[in-house]
């Protein structure tokens, strides 16, 4: 069997007849008689069917590539899918029209048809009005579907209502539509994207409910890639395969330790919110954070030393990609301290799963309960707001009014730090806030008596027993001095009259007297006023002090001065942008150009016309339009007498070319011609009394 009607196509396909006479729109195919059917139907050879039905056709039947003929089915029974999916009730009624025609097939009475339908039992009473032609048209097709070897069952299934996955939308429609769901940048509703559609496709776009019905079967089909667009972090956490244990590689304490920095949910009293930079021992779960204004080398480098004073020094530490973990100081530190450092992909927050649990468990348990708290994400916040009420508002904005009486500035900016009356904050519990070196308090003290004292689901144990349960000794650095100059900065420098010149400051000590001229190795902590001074030789020399710089914090300084530069930088980009646009701007230049171009000039004022002009004009124009006509045949130019540095224009007669009759009777005059014009002066004399007069003025001047 290598050729296949419509009818056959349609059953092994699994698809409706209108899709298939589209698809086998300029297919070959043959006209031929079969059985029961009254005039010839179109049969189909196997390789003239498009690519991919052939290989659904292969997959339900075994085909030979070579002849294109069907060798063996791959089972007697076909099971269809389309009965598996269909709803229970239609399932019953396809076994009961089954049922009837095998009890057809298996009469042995001699009743006449219609005497046997009357007599069949109650139990077939669901399927109303079988008549004779009803019955046979049952019959052939169950004997076309026991002949062709699909399922019979398939036959007798009500297929109306049935087409899932159909949809009015065109192949270019619904590409847009997929690219609007999965695009990351924006997502706006369904309705926004049917007004889109609407506007690109015109009349053609079909109903709203078309769109929404594909969507929606988008959505549920391709849930994982929904989900990812949608939100990768999320897909990652509840899609991505987590078979097996990370915590395996960490064999004993400080064997790996993961670090990150997560913002706090929490509003501090300064109505900032700060930063907490954390690390955790894989293998015991022990975990330590600090509070800092914001992520960076330096607060990395605390966090380390930290780390180190409690639990001695990490073999190996898990990283992402931060610039804070990237950067030569934090770099020097660890190879200084023998610190293996791992870098995970960017992203990947699956990666480092045990402190990114701790910051959850963090924020779930202690920051949850202490004053300020602003909430998980955007939409925590605006539940908290909401929770709080309408007359906590009205609460604050009283307390704003109020504070507008208050005469004394002072007063004003104390209470207004007081209370934190923002508009981002209205309705958040913020008037009892606590400070940033409260908050770290409160975390060292949550980490010391809570999460290390109680059962991790993990370890099945509580971190502090875990730790303790480890016999691997730990490495430290007993000096905590060295500790210090060692998380600090370290270079060499020219000692100078003034002192040694660091990082905007001059530090002196009288030791140095001695070695001005010479270079020396030192060491700045995070102390803005002091540095740490060796000689060459690495022996210490002595403590230089710059006293207006004592107490500062040097990266603070730093981070200031860094902010500062790249205001100057945006401030000079954005001047030079505004200089290079300035060139397209308007100016009184083009405004004329355009007026010229446009002949929009107005109010241009009008000289006196007099009659005895108008004749000068009228006899002007005429000669100058003779003039142009003999100089266009036969242009000479006159080098010895220029006029405004350029030669004169001659014509073919040697005469110049004038512009005016007035210019004409001059020349011939001047050059003792008159009886050459005689009867062009008669016929304008008040031009010849011009050029008279002209001439007249040039011999008296």
């Amino acid at each position: 069997m290598d050729e296949f009607t419509q009818r056959q196509l349609v059953e092994i396909l699994g698809i409706s007849q209108v899709a298939l006479t589209k698809a086998l729109k300029y297919t070959n195919f043959k006209l031929k008689s079969v059985d029961r059917a009254s005039k010839p139907v179109k049969h189909y050879e196997f390789d003239d069917l498009p690519e991919r039905y052939r290989v659904i056709i292969k997959d339900k039947l075994e085909i030979d590539e070579d002849d294109g003929v069907i060798l063996e089915t791959k089972s007697d029974i076909s099971i269809s899918s389309r009965y598996l999916s269909a709803p229970r009730a239609k399932q019953e009624m396809a076994i009961l029209k089954c049922r009837v025609v095998e009890m057809y097939k298996n009469r042995q009475d001699d009743r006449t048809v219609n005497k046997w339908l009357d007599g069949l039992s109650i139990e077939f009473d669901p399927i109303q009005m079988i008549n004779r032609q009803k019955l046979f048209r049952w019959v052939r097709s169950y004997d076309d579907a026991r002949s062709r070897g699909v399922s019979v069952v398939d036959v007798f299934l009500d297929k109306r209502g049935n087409k899932k996955g159909s949809t009015k939308l065109t192949k270019e429609m619904q590409e847009m539509a997929v690219r609007w769901i999965i695009r990351t940048d924006k997502r706006p509703t369904i309705s926004q994207i049917y007004k889109n559609m609407c506007f690109a496709f015109g009349d053609t776009m079909p109903s709203y409910d078309s769109l929404y019905n594909f969507i929606e079967t988008y959505k549920r089909k391709n849930s994982h890639l929904f989900h990812f667009a949608t939100n990768p972090d999320d897909y990652k956490n509840k899609r991505i395969p987590a078979f097996g244990d990370m915590s395996e590689r960490a064999k004993y304490r400080n064997h790996y330790w993961e670090l990150d920095g997560t913002p706090a949910d929490v509003i501090c009293s300064d109505g900032r919110r700060y930063v907490v930079v954390g690390g955790i021992d894989i293998y015991s779960r022990c975990p330590v954070v600090i509070v800092e204004e914001r992520a960076s080398a330096a607060s990395q480098s605390r966090l380390m030393a930290k780390i180190i004073d409690k639990y001695g020094i990490p073999e190996n530490v898990v990283l992402d990609n931060g610039k804070d973990y990237r950067s030569k100081h934090f770099e020097s530190v660890c190879i200084n301290l023998g610190i293996n450092r791992e870098f995970v992909p960017p992203f990947s927050g699956e990666k480092k799963p045990f402190i990114e649990r701790f910051f959850r468990t963090l924020s779930s348990q202690l920051f949850e309960q202490l004053e300020g708290f602003s909430g998980h994400s955007v939409a925590g916040k605006a539940e908290i707001q909401a929770r709080s009420g309408y007359d906590s508002k009205v609460l604050s904005k009283e307390k704003w009014f109020s504070e507008q009486k208050i005469a004394d500035k002072k007063a004003k900016d104390i209470f207004i730090d007081k209370w934190k009356i923002k508009k981002e904050n209205l309705g958040l519990d913020i008037a009892l806030t606590i400070s940033a070196e409260e908050l770290q308090m409160w975390c060292d003290e949550y980490i010391e008596k809570e999460y290390k004292q109680n059962i991790h689901s993990g370890i099945k144990t509580t971190p502090v027993a875990k730790w303790n349960s480890c016999s691997m000794p730990v490495k430290g650095i007993p000096d905590k001095r060295a500790l210090a100059l060692l998380l600090g900065d370290a270079t060499m420098r020219k000692v100078g009259k003034k002192g040694i010149s660091y990082d905007g400051a001059f530090y002196q000590a009288v030791e140095l007297a001695g070695y001005i001229g010479n270079k020396v190795f030192i060491m700045a902590t995070q102390n803005y006023g002091e540095i740490w001074v060796y000689t060459e030789a690495m022996m210490f020399l002595c403590l230089a002090i710059d006293k207006d710089k004592l107490g500062e914090d040097r990266f603070v300084v730093r981070e200031v001065r860094k902010r500062s530069q790249k205001i100057m930088r945006d401030m000079k980009k954005l001047i030079n942008l505004k200089t290079e646009l300035a060139q397209f701007d308007t100016t009184i230049k083009n405004r004329i150009e355009i007026a010229t171009a446009t002949d929009t000039q107005k109010g241009v004022v009008e000289p006196k016309v007099t009659p005895r002009i108008e004749a000068v004009y009228e006899a002007g124009r005429e000669l100058e339009k003779k003039d142009k006509e003999i100089a266009n045949k036969d242009l000479r130019f006159d080098f010895r007498n220029k006029t405004d540095g350029k030669p004169t224009q001659l014509k073919a007669d040697g005469k110049p070319v004038f512009k005016s009759f007035v210019e004409n009777f001059v020349w011939h005059i001047e050059n003792k011609k008159e009886d050459n014009i005689k009867r062009l002066r008669d016929k304008y004399p008040e031009s010849w009394t011009i050029a008279k007069e002209e001439v007249e003025s040039k011999k008296s001047a």
